[in-house]
């Protein structure tokens, strides 16, 4: 079963095992970019031209709402391709 933004909003006890699981996750994801960004065996950008982009990224914002765990590919996705300030 796919979970939604609005499976776990207005904040309630229904949604709040949701909500703790999704926000776990991004700040885990969060917490391991910057760990890989002040590492100064990383790479500083992983580049790909625009147009690359365009096809590996969907920036389409969709009219329906997207499932959680697409969301945390996004984001994955595109932090995959963000450069290293920290390097």
């Amino acid at each position: 079963m796919a979970i939604l933004l609005v499976d776990m909003l207005p904040w309630n006890e229904q949604g709040r095992g949701v909500a703790h699981k999704f926000l776990h996750q991004l700040t885990d994801l969060l917490v391991k970019y910057i760990d890989e960004t002040n590492d100064r065996q990383e790479k500083v950008l992983n580049f790909q031209h625009p147009a690359q982009l365009l096809q590996k990224l969907d920036f389409e914002l969709p009219n329906e709402p997207r499932n959680l765990d697409l969301v945390i590919k996004d984001c994955v996705d595109t932090l995959k391709y963000e450069v290293k300030t920290g390097n």
